[in-house]
């Protein structure tokens, strides 16, 4: 086809005129092309995109079903209107090769291409566009807007932190099983969600560190992480794992203090680090792979001084913004009875 015919809608914000629509997947790749890459950084109208960005896009559509898009923005001067059908609606026709640009999307068509060519059905698939209509003859002349629209577009974006998107992500499944293990773990009678935050840093420690111990643990089968998450009695025994170790911890006074609202004083203590929990789970696994120490249970918290001042850490410990602790560390300054 040499024009793409299309049914919108058609507003007006302080842009003046735009249109929002809908095209399949075939038509966005055949019509719409992203920007040149090579031309001069001084003429550019916004960043070039990554292969890996568009990679990501594509892998998410090919591994999944359950998909989904949020607008691409488009600006044209070559946005024709064929008929009005209805209040604000109307047909419109974009000639192939007119002159356009993808403000917020050229990720997503790439992606969206790079789909296609491993599944040619997903060309029937829908994407929504808002189409900004430019009253320039040359679109380049129109590039202070296009610059302005992608400036304000990103101006206050706020990316959720990791632990938001492990908590919201029920597709990864050691995403679900970070998250259940926060409701199903107890420590002191309260589950692990007490002390690790699922959404911002409310808690002593963030449900991305809980993520990391678990991939640690998980370490210590064979196999790939799916392949264990698969396997109900692995879930169980790192379930435990994590109980033993943050029920040992609970016997340290000073660690009983991160149970509590004053959590916040502990400053000083090694043990509100991601770093720490790490090794932790690092030391879990030492234990059960050798034969001279029993238990998890066996490991002796009570007496340990989590102060960064402590003369274990020396060597072992940099203090300044966040102690670079190594897993030696841990295992010469908590005894194992």
């Amino acid at each position: 086809m040499s024009k793409l015919v299309m049914l919108a809608f058609k507003g007006e914000e302080g842009i003046k005129n735009t249109y929002t629509c809908k095209v399949k997947y075939k038509d966005f790749v055949n019509y719409f092309q992203v920007a040149d890459t090579n031309i001069a950084e001084i003429k550019k109208m916004q960043r070039d995109t990554t292969a890996a960005g568009y990679k990501s896009i594509a892998k998410y559509l090919t591994n999944r079903s359950n998909t989904f898009f949020p607008q691409v923005i488009i600006i044209t001067n070559g946005l024709k209107v064929i008929s009005k059908i209805g209040s604000n609606i109307y047909k419109v026709a974009l000639e192939k090769n007119s002159s356009l640009h993808i403000i917020d999307g050229q990720g997503r068509r790439l992606g969206i291409e790079a789909a296609l060519s491993f599944l040619p059905q997903l060309a029937e698939r829908h994407i929504d566009l808002k189409i900004i209509v430019s009253d320039k003859a040359v679109l380049e002349d129109d590039s202070a807007k296009i610059k302005q629209c992608f400036t304000d577009l990103h101006r206050s974006v706020v990316k959720p932190n990791a632990s938001t998107r492990i908590f919201f992500d029920n597709e990864t499944p050691i995403h679900q099983f970070a998250t259940f293990c926060c409701s199903q773990v107890r420590v002191i009678g309260q589950p692990l969600h007490a002390i690790f935050s699922l959404l911002g840093d409310s808690k002593p420690y963030k449900l991305d560190m809980l993520l990391k111990m678990i991939k640690i643990l998980l370490a210590n089968y064979p196999g790939s992480i799916a392949s264990c998450l698969a396997q109900p009695t692995i879930k169980e025994e790192v379930q435990a794992d994590l109980s033993a170790l943050f029920s040992g911890l609970s016997t340290n006074q000073a660690f009983q203090v991160l149970l509590t609202d004053d959590w916040r004083k502990e400053k000083e203590s090694i043990a509100r680090t991601a770093l720490f929990l790490e090794a932790l789970a690092l030391l879990a696994n030492d234990i059960k792979n050798s034969p001279a120490l029993r238990s998890i249970k066996d490991i002796n918290f009570a007496g340990v001084d989590f102060n960064r001042e402590n003369k274990c850490w020396l060597n072992v410990c940099i203090v300044d913004i966040l102690p670079h602790l190594r897993p030696s560390a841990l295992r010469r300054g908590i005894p194992v009875s």
